[in-house]
């Protein structure tokens, strides 16, 4: 079949729209969010650390035969003659590495955005007043997006290190701001002819947005734009400070970030000093009451202090963090913490 291009990006920064756009060409057709990067890379792994793999090679089956079934399976019966299909995964070195052995071409489209840009998006998703407390219920589900948001900008990173070459990168700003200059490098980056789009009738996303469990994840307006609001004022000036990047698609390096209180926190536990780290402890206590990782920390102080049932209630949140306990379930159903209340079924 074709060659694939691949759409990418760092979560909220315009992937969707650019979906969108791109499905207005006649001759393109851009996926949902997809799961073949995911399944190439599960068949890689198998294939390289398999026993059974040597014994396969020696009766003519190639790795390259069986990616070209799985990509055939996804879009064999597709009559377009681009085709994108969209995933965070694409810039995984493995998976990069991959299609270059396969398809010998690979066109990456990623959008990007300031990272604590992206945070502020994804917490104006969930709540969306501009209060500076979290919604009750919601902390599990804004430290998932955020965890998402962070690997998926490492991830870019590290792939545009290793293959800059492969790479176009559409700022979300200017992706909304001058749309059709956008399109037009996508078009000289593929190698197709240019397409006038319409920006004032731009078709909706069709996401399924229940299967993520949140709201309008995936909706965009039919009128390209941007929405008014302060993303700082948002997170609020040390969340902001803590995620600010070093937007590496322009060459500007990471920022030497002041410490947090959860950083003194830690040193203070590493170097003996509990007197200091409890202290702390107990500011974050008051200026972050839902920060689970300084929760959990705390547990520890509390565990060391003799108070045995407080602490470990404590250390139970880490396991929203993974660094304790058994893994949160991932349920986006309310989770009974130990509430006494009638549970109906």
């Amino acid at each position: 079949m074709k060659k694939l291009k691949f759409l990418a990006g760092i979560p909220r920064s315009g992937s969707t729209l650019l979906t969108s756009l791109l499905n207005q060409r006649p001759d393109t057709y851009a996926s949902n969010t997809s799961n073949l990067a995911d399944m190439l890379r599960a068949f890689n792994y198998l294939w390289e650390t398999n026993t059974a793999s040597p014994t396969a090679q020696t009766d003519g089956l190639k790795r390259e035969e069986c990616v070209e079934v799985l990509k055939q399976y996804r879009y064999g019966k597709s009559g377009y003659p681009i085709i994108f299909d969209k995933s965070r995964g694409w810039p995984d070195l493995k998976i990069i590495q991959l299609m270059l052995q396969t398809q010998n071409e690979v066109k990456i489209v990623a959008t990007v955005r300031p990272m604590n840009e992206c945070i502020a998006s994804a917490y104006k998703l969930i709540r969306p007043t501009e209060d500076a407390e979290y919604i009750h219920g919601k902390e599990s589900l804004i430290e998932d997006l955020t965890k998402y948001i962070v690997d998926s900008y490492n991830k870019l990173r590290n792939g545009y290190a290793a293959y800059p070459d492969n790479f176009l990168f559409i700022e979300y700003a200017e992706l909304v701001n001058q749309t059709q200059i956008q399109m037009n490098c996508i078009s000289e980056f593929i190698g197709v002819e240019k397409f006038t789009h319409d920006l004032n009738n731009v078709p909706p996303s069709t996401e399924e947005d229940k299967i993520w469990g949140i709201k309008d994840l995936h909706q965009i307006r039919p009128v390209v734009s941007q929405q008014k609001y302060s993303p700082q004022e948002l997170l609020g000036d040390e969340l902001w400070e803590h995620y600010s990047g070093g937007e590496f698609w322009n060459d500007k390096p990471e920022p030497v970030k002041k410490e947090t209180l959860i950083d003194l926190q830690l040193a203070a536990g590493i170097r003996g000093n509990f007197k200091k780290g409890w202290k702390i402890a107990q500011q974050l206590e008051k200026k972050q009451p839902t920060n689970n990782r300084a929760a959990f920390n705390r547990g520890w102080y509390l565990l060391r202090q003799g108070k045995l049932l407080e602490g470990h209630k404590l250390l139970d949140q880490g396991r929203t963090q993974d660094v304790f306990g058994n893994r949160h379930i991932g349920s986006k159903q309310p989770i009974w913490n130990g509430e006494e209340r009638v549970l109906s079924y």
